[in-house]
Order: C-alpha cells, then structure tokens, then sequence
C-alpha cells in the first residue's frame, strides 16, 4: 500500500506504466492536463492518494496507522464519485470546502474490503 501526500511522491509511484498513465490521466483531467497545475494544487490544496497494492490484505488495512484509516473510511463511505479507469477503480472523497481530498486507488481484482465496496459503486 502507498500513501502519497506530495506531487514528488505521486510522480514516483511504483505501478505498472500502463496504470501509471491511466491514473495520471484521470488525475490532470481537472487541470487539463497540466502537471504544473496538479502540483500546484496537489501541494496547496493538501491532497492524499491511497494506492492499494495487489499483494495488500485486509490485515495490512487493520495493521494502518489511524489517519490512514479514518481517510480509507471516509472516502469508502462518502465518495465524490467512483469510477474504473482501465484496470483499477478510484474513488475520491472530498474532506473539507477548502478542496483537500483523498483519492484511493487499486486493482479491480482486489479483494480488499474497500475495492470490493466502491466497485459497488461505480459510477455508470
């Protein structure tokens, strides 16, 4: 499991460079596809990305510190939208009227509780 906090971060994610681009395409489309303006609003706005890896299981979610916990919760309960970009599913749950939010990110083939709940939502 990856928690990315900073734009740094985001731009070394460990993924598969097909996925890799899937998620970084979904992630520019507010900017346009500006990078310069993701990390811009990535490191003001404070957002979190969640990437569940494959080889993640439920115990390794009991096992997270409490922050990470109370955001995998948040955004399983009250996403923005829930949506599967190639291979994965992610969801965005939006914490506060500043625009910080968390994003969370995984295999649609997980079978962790938190994939297998937003693959119920998936947006249509």
């Amino acid at each position: 499991m990856q928690v990315i906090k900073t734009f740094t971060e985001l731009m070394g994610l460990n993924l598969p460079s097909s996925d890799k681009a899937n998620l970084m395409t979904h992630l520019t489309e507010v900017t346009d596809g500006d990078l310069n303006e993701l990390e811009k609003s990535w490191d003001e706005i404070g957002i979190t990305l969640i990437l569940f890896d494959e080889s993640d299981t439920n115990q390794d979610l009991h096992d997270m510190d409490e922050q990470a916990k109370y955001l995998i919760d948040f955004v399983t309960v009250h996403p923005e939208y829930v949506l599967l970009i190639g291979s994965m599913v992610i969801a965005l749950g939006v914490l506060n009227d500043q625009g910080s939010g968390c994003y969370l990110a995984g295999h649609s083939t997980s079978q962790l509780h938190p994939i297998q709940t937003l693959l119920a939502h998936v947006d249509s």
